[in-house]
Order: structure tokens, then sequence, then C-alpha cells
């Protein structure tokens, strides 16, 4: 597509119809919010200001605990490094599933069309507004897909409740695994517990 290494062809596209803007406009809010969040996480830990801040204040107890996250993410910032970058290929592979389900259906959605459209989706429908984001994912990919692809309506929930079903499947494979997996010695819950209260306790002497 023409818009791939363009911002603004990128922004034209998906604001070529009212509905669609509206959801742009949305996954903006989301994502500013979001920024300005980490942004003022990031001053308020740095600065050490999370213990002076009002003990009414809404979600201080979040910010000490985001404290005590960085900490630990800077110390082990190689480990955190691989996190992030394990993160990115889950999100790419997560889009692949409802892609694949695309084809399966013979829709004729380019692939960097549906990806450009998949981060819209998941940002709009992991708002808590419902139960997994069941339903409004279902009219996202409706929305989106026939709008700016010209998908039918119709296979474009079949697309979205194919590719859902497919990664809940897996997700129950993956909990049966992870319910009988026993961790390595240096991996224990509990061992995991003892660094979060040596952290907690460092920050409390330091004061």
């Amino acid at each position: 597509p023409s818009w791939i290494f363009s911002p603004t062809a990128f922004s034209a596209w998906l604001a070529q119809i009212p509905g669609t803007t509206k959801l742009l406009y949305t996954l903006l809010a989301v994502l500013g919010s979001a920024l300005i969040g980490i942004a003022f996480s990031f001053v308020a830990t740095g600065f050490d200001l999370g213990h002076r801040l009002p003990a009414k204040l809404p979600a201080r107890d979040k910010i000490i605990d985001l404290a005590i996250a960085y900490q630990a993410y800077g110390r082990a910032w190689k480990s955190s490094l691989m996190a992030l970058v394990a993160s990115i290929g889950v999100h790419i592979g997560s889009f692949y599933v409802f892609y694949a389900a695309s084809e399966a259906l013979r829709s004729g959605v380019k692939v960097a069309d549906f990806f450009a459209i998949m981060p819209i989706v998941n940002t709009i429908s992991s708002l808590p507004i419902s139960v997994g984001g069941t339903g409004v994912r279902e009219g996202l990919f409706q929305s989106l897909l026939h709008t700016l692809c010209g998908v039918k309506e119709a296979d474009a929930v079949v697309i979205s409740l194919t590719g859902f079903a497919i990664i809940l499947f897996w997700g129950l494979v993956g909990g049966l695994i992870y319910l009988f997996y026993r961790p390595s010695e240096h991996a224990k819950i509990g061992d995991m517990r003892h660094d979060v209260a040596e952290l907690e306790h460092e920050i409390a002497e330091s004061k």
C-alpha cells in the first residue's frame, strides 16, 4: 500500500470514512493517555516522589509499586529487553492468527492493511467495556474490514470469531501446561517474592 512508509498517508487512509476516523481518534486518545501515565510514573519514581505523594491520592500505591518494578527492571535490563523483544513477536503472531483466518475465507485483504487495522482492534477491545473484548472486537472487524478493505460484514465477523477461537484454544493449552509446570530452582515464585520484599526494604531504609 502507498501509505506504508508515510504516516500522513496512513492517517488519511484510516480517516477516509467518518466511522473509522472516530476509531482513529479513540486509538490516539488511549495511546496518548498511556504515554502520559508512563511519563508521569517515570518522573515520580525517578525523583523519588512516590512516598511524598498525599496518602489519599488515587493510585498512590500503584505508583510506589511502579518504583519497585522500575528498579527491578533496571537491575535486570537484559532480561527486560529480551522480554520486550519477545512481546513484539507475540503481538505480530496474534495479528497473523487473525490474518490467517482472513486468508482462509479468501477475503483478499493485504497483509499490510490487515496489520494496520489490528492495533486499533486490539487497543479498543482491551478497554474494560466488555468481557475479553467480546462483541467489541467483532464490531470493530466488521466496521474496519468492511469500510476500508471491502470485506463482507458477515465474513468480517467470522474472521474475528475464528481468530479469537484459535487464540483461546492455544491459551487453554498453555494454561494447562502452566498449571502443571514446576519452575526451576532459580525461578520459583517464593524467590521472586523474596526479591520484591528486599527491594521494598531497601526503599524503606533509604527514606
